[in-house]
């Protein structure tokens, strides 16, 4: 192969079948990688495995997507969604979960017990991915929680 030579790119329909009793190559491959996973009783991670090693020796790169932030909502659509909630426990539900930076799972799981209102900290246990991490609060929060908390004897934040 020389400098000016491109690589042949095969074109998706080739694989495709050009007639319903005709298999493509696609399908063929199919079959033989179905008959020699049940033979070999082989599971998903070695399955995984295989496949992994396939693409390393053929040299075949997987697609990177690209992971984009989500977009804040602006102050008057926070204004909004705010002045729509009739019941102030589930206000300062929501106004949590914006300025803590928990998960609606984080925060179902939160004991009173864990948060350190001194220091304005959550420690996250187990959090998504079995990740342990630490969140942040402000004082108005901490004061609005600290109110809510009042004459409570809850285990979990909001019971």
């Amino acid at each position: 192969m020389t400098k000016n030579d491109k690589p042949k790119l095969i074109s998706l329909d080739y694989f495709a079948a050009q007639k319903a009793n005709v298999q493509s190559p696609l399908q063929e491959i199919v079959k033989l990688l179905s008959r020699e996973v049940n033979r070999h009783k082989l599971d998903y991670h070695q399955l995984k495995y295989i496949f992994k090693a396939v693409r390393t020796k053929c040299a075949v790169d997987v697609p990177r997507t690209k992971q984009s932030l989500l977009e804040r909502p602006t102050d008057e659509e926070l204004g909004h969604f705010f002045k729509s909630i009739k019941n102030p426990i589930h206000s300062l539900i929501f106004e949590t979960l914006l300025n803590s930076g928990l998960r609606v799972a984080e925060l179902c799981v939160l004991e009173i017990r864990r948060i350190d209102f001194e220091k304005s900290t959550i420690p996250v246990i187990d959090g998504k991915g079995g990740k342990d991490r630490t969140t942040v609060f402000g004082n108005k929060l901490k004061d609005k929680l600290l109110i809510y908390l009042q004459g409570k004897n809850n285990r979990y934040l909001f019971e």
